[in-house]
């Protein structure tokens, strides 16, 4: 009676938690930007365009697979509720988000499962911290991910735990859930084949310790396979590419880490794979199936191998937040699982109280730090030009610009993505792996306005590329930007609307006047 009292109680707080997130996206005016990136709108306007009836392109002029499709599958049928109104489209999007979190965590915490319940507390306390929140409800297919994850985790454990062997069925509707969970997220991928890998290396004949056929496997990996497939195909028929453009972008770009660094995480992780793979394949069946090394396994695997690409092939040593998915997850099971081994003591009381204190002390640092307009001022800069080319741009006028998202969820124009991550292939592969973007947006596709921020007193970055005196600054604010990485950090920053009529300054005129530390006053002041 009591552990079922703890149970409701645990679920309670879980769902209280969630509910205060729901409040805080609909009822803080600067939510719905200052939860999501920049990309996150990538996503909303291709929805948009899909259930219009353009088809898969964020721009209405250029077709692209920049995207993982299970999220913007989701998200179609939301804009026919929604349509172009880019706050309440976004609200409801990470309201879903918080659904599917809160429903992620049910799943692998299930009576019939062995999570722990003590999982929902783990969460629940971590979910008060802004930044942890913001690895799964983010705009993004994050949150998706996250309950595909725990679904697929929680379904395996369950058939690890039963007593009889496991049935080809069973395997088939797993195999198709880890489908799912790489459609979600293509990387995720790893979790199916290390599940599938398992399963087929330990397999035998009926009867055996592990309990699961190979035939069975076979089927498993069947409905896995044909639950991706039609994915891959489309993607080579309509693009010539088996992966989407977005992705092929980031494994393209070089990093910054040093070759210390990705050696040594090259060598950590390939120790810990071979380590882990040696334990569990020289392990007796029974051991297997009740070992918690097996359980975490997919979790392990896919953490390590996702680091290790990373850190040793793209030289990111900080990850964004929307990778830490897995992590999230396995670091939740981790810290239950201490938590039930450890055995009742003034120590565990001390240390317990200790973590809780210095967690949420954590938490307020990280809300104080949101709560700075500075740290997404850029954000509210991009929805101001947004809105400004809404009232001022021809409802024919093409947009241009690097990071452009915002710009184009809140201008209803059609917004070309010059950093290619949401354009065509062939954008990618004839100009920007060739430099050429900056000609691109003028003379291609002949944009009217280029909408793009740039760092004041320093070089015009991205916008060094145009013709600066073919260019024109028709909108402009100046503000200043701190980073969640690192607060004490402040930089000054311009977002500039461009415009080919002489409507102010050229863009050469206005960079000289930053360089020389003379930036102009606000050309026309943000809108409202």
């Amino acid at each position: 009676m009591a552990s079922r009292f703890g149970e409701g109680v645990a679920i309670a707080v879980w769902g209280l938690v969630c509910c205060a997130w729901v409040a805080v996206i609909w009822g803080w005016e600067p939510a719905y930007l200052a939860m999501t990136v920049d990309d996150s709108f990538y996503y909303t306007s291709t929805a948009l365009n899909i259930g219009e009836g353009h088809g898969p392109t964020f721009d209405r002029i250029n077709p692209t697979n920049g995207y993982h499709p299970l999220w913007l599958a989701v998200l179609v049928p939301l804009t026919r509720v929604t349509g172009r109104h880019a706050p309440l489209m976004m609200r409801t999007v990470l309201s879903l988000q918080v659904v599917l979190l809160f429903a992620g965590a049910l799943l692998v915490t299930g009576p019939k499962v062995g999570g722990g319940r003590g999982l929902l507390g783990v969460a629940a306390l971590a979910l008060c911290n802004f930044y942890v929140l913001k690895i799964t409800v983010n705009g993004q297919e994050a949150a998706l991910q996250y309950l595909l994850l725990c679904s697929a985790t929680a379904y395996w454990w369950r058939l690890l735990g039963q007593e009889r062997q496991i049935r080809a069925t069973e395997m088939g509707m797993l195999g198709a859930l880890l489908g799912l969970l790489m459609l979600s997220r293509l990387e995720a991928g790893v979790v199916g084949v290390t599940i599938l890998g398992l399963s087929w290396v330990r397999g035998a004949s009926s009867g055996s310790a592990w309990r699961v056929p190979r035939k069975a496997v076979l089927v498993g990996a069947g409905a896995f396979i044909l639950a991706v497939a039609p994915y891959f195909v489309w993607n080579l028929c309509a693009f010539g590419h088996l992966t989407p453009v977005s992705g092929a972008i980031k494994a393209a770009d070089p990093g910054n880490a040093p070759m210390w660094a990705r050696t040594s995480v090259a060598i950590l992780g390939a120790a810990l794979l071979a380590a882990m793979a040696f334990v569990v394949v020289r392990s007796p069946g029974d051991a297997v199936c009740r070992s918690r090394l097996v359980r975490l396994a997919p979790l392990i695997v896919y953490v390590c191998v996702q680091t290790v690409h990373m850190v040793s092939m793209q030289g990111r040593v900080i990850p964004a937040l929307w990778y830490l998915v897995p992590h999230l997850l396995l670091f939740g099971l981790l810290l239950e699982w201490v938590w039930q081994i450890w055995q009742r003591s003034l120590w565990r009381q001390i240390v317990t109280v200790s973590a809780i204190a210095s967690f949420a002390l954590l938490s307020l640092a990280t809300w104080a730090i949101r709560l700075n307009p500075e740290t997404y001022a850029p954000e509210m800069a991009a929805r101001r030009a947004g809105r400004w080319l809404a009232r001022n741009a021809a409802q024919e006028a093409i947009v241009a610009g690097w990071d452009c998202g915002i710009v184009a969820a809140h201008s209803d124009r059609r917004v070309v993505n010059l950093d290619g991550l949401i354009n065509s292939w062939e954008y990618k592969e004839q100009y920007l792996d060739r430099g050429r973007a900056a000609e691109y947006a003028e003379r291609v596709c002949k944009a009217d306005y280029i909408a793009q921020y740039i760092w004041t007193r320093s070089a015009p970055g991205k916008l060094a590329g145009l013709d600066g005196q073919a260019w024109f600054v028709a909108w402009d604010e100046v503000g200043a930007f701190r980073p969640i990485i690192a607060p004490c950090k402040r930089r000054d920053f311009a977002f500039l609307v461009l415009s080919r009529k002489p409507r102010g300054p050229t863009l050469d005129e206005y960079i000289r006047n930053m360089q020389r530390d003379e930036a102009p006053a606000q050309l026309t002041g943000p809108p409202g």
